[in-house]
C-alpha cells in the first residue's frame, strides 16, 4: 500500500488541474510553472502510484479510467482545503482576496484598490486574459474577476460597473495632426479568440472600421508605453491609465491624446466584476467595484 501521507499532496492538486482543463500548457499556466515541470511532477506522481493516469492523444492528453478514479476522490479534498486555508469569500475579514484580470486593471488598478479601499487585506493578483479568466473563476482560482473584454461561460456572470473610456496616445505633440495610416501602432501580441465583439485584441481597437500601420507587437503593456514614451509609436488604451502613467513620468515624456484628422476612435468600453453566479455578493466586491468607478470616471 502507498503511503499517502509522504506523498506531495501539490502533485495531486496539479493533477487535479489537469483533469479540469485537459491541457498540459494550460494547466501549468495556471499553476504558474513551467511546462516541463508540470510534467515531471506528473511522472513522479505516476511513479509512486504504479498506474497510468493520463496519455498522449494527438497534441493533448487523454485522462484513463485510473485517473478519473483518482480525480474524483481527490478534487473534493483540495476544495475544501482550499476553503480553510483561504476563508469564505462571503466574509470580507478572514481569507485572501483572489483577483484576476488582465494588465490595464493588475498594473493600474490595484494599487489604488489596496490603498484606498482594502488596507491590510490580503491580496493574491492572477494575470489573466479574458477567456482565461472565466476559466480561473469557474475553477475556483480566484474570487473575482475584472475585465471590459468578456467572453461568455457557464456558471459565470458579470456586473457591468463602469465605463472607461478609449482613445489614441503617443507623446507630447510627436505624431499631432498626423493621418492614421501615417502613425505606427504598438499592439498587445496576443490576439483574442471568442470575444462577443468581435475585436481580436485586448486593447479593443475597431479594426473593422480603421485599419492601422502596426509597427511594434508586446505581452506587456509597461513594454508599449516605454516605446510610446520614446516617440516612436502611439497606442490605443484607457484614459485613465494615460493619466496615471504621466502623474509619474517627466513632463518631456508624458503623453496625450491624439486627435486624428477624419477619424474617430474615441470609444468607451464597459467595465465589469467578473464572478461565479453561486457567489452571494459582500462588502470585498462591493469596495472593488466602487474603486473601478472611482479609477474610470
Amino acid at each position: 500500500m502507498h503511503d499517502w501521507f509522504h506523498m506531495e499532496t501539490n502533485q495531486l492538486r496539479q493533477f487535479c488541474t489537469l483533469v479540469e482543463t485537459s491541457n498540459m500548457r494550460r494547466a501549468s499556466e495556471l499553476l504558474g510553472i513551467s511546462h516541463s515541470g508540470l510534467s515531471k511532477s506528473m511522472k513522479v506522481l505516476q511513479g509512486e502510484l504504479g498506474r497510468v493516469l493520463f496519455q498522449p492523444s494527438g497534441r493533448g492528453i487523454v485522462i484513463t479510467d485510473q485517473g478519473m478514479d483518482l480525480y474524483r476522490r481527490s478534487a473534493p479534498f483540495f476544495k475544501e482545503l482550499d476553503r480553510l486555508l483561504h476563508g469564505s469569500p462571503d466574509d470580507p475579514g478572514t481569507g485572501v482576496v483572489r483577483i484576476g484580470s488582465f494588465e490595464v486593471f493588475t498594473s493600474y488598478f490595484i494599487g489604488h484598490l489596496a490603498k484606498a479601499h482594502l488596507s491590510g487585506v490580503e491580496i493574491e493578483v492572477r494575470e489573466l486574459l479574458p477567456g482565461r479568466l472565466e476559466e480561473a473563476l469557474a475553477l475556483n482560482r480566484v474570487d473575482l474577476g475584472i475585465t471590459y473584454e468578456p467572453i461568455p461561460r457557464k456558471g459565470i456572470e458579470y456586473v457591468r460597473v463602469a465605463r472607461v473610456k478609449m482613445a489614441v496616445f503617443a507623446r507630447r505633440a510627436v505624431f499631432s495632426g498626423k493621418a492614421l495610416a501615417e502613425i505606427p501602432f504598438v499592439v498587445p501580441a496576443n490576439p483574442l479568440e471568442g470575444t462577443p465583439s468581435g475585436v481580436r485584441g485586448l486593447d479593443a481597437w475597431p479594426e473593422n472600421d480603421h485599419a492601422r500601420r502596426v509597427l511594434y507587437r508586446v505581452d506587456l503593456m509597461n513594454t508599449g508605453l516605454a516605446l510610446v514614451s520614446q516617440g516612436l509609436c502611439a497606442i490605443f488604451m484607457p484614459e485613465f491609465v494615460a493619466h496615471l502613467h504621466n502623474l509619474e513620468t517627466p513632463a518631456a515624456h508624458q503623453l496625450e491624446k491624439v486627435e486624428i484628422p477624419r477619424v474617430s476612435v474615441s470609444i468607451s468600453r464597459d467595465v465589469f466584476l467578473v464572478r461565479r453566479e453561486s457567489m452571494v455578493e459582500n462588502e470585498v466586491a462591493r469596495k472593488i467595484a466602487r474603486a473601478i468607478r472611482e479609477v474610470c470616471r
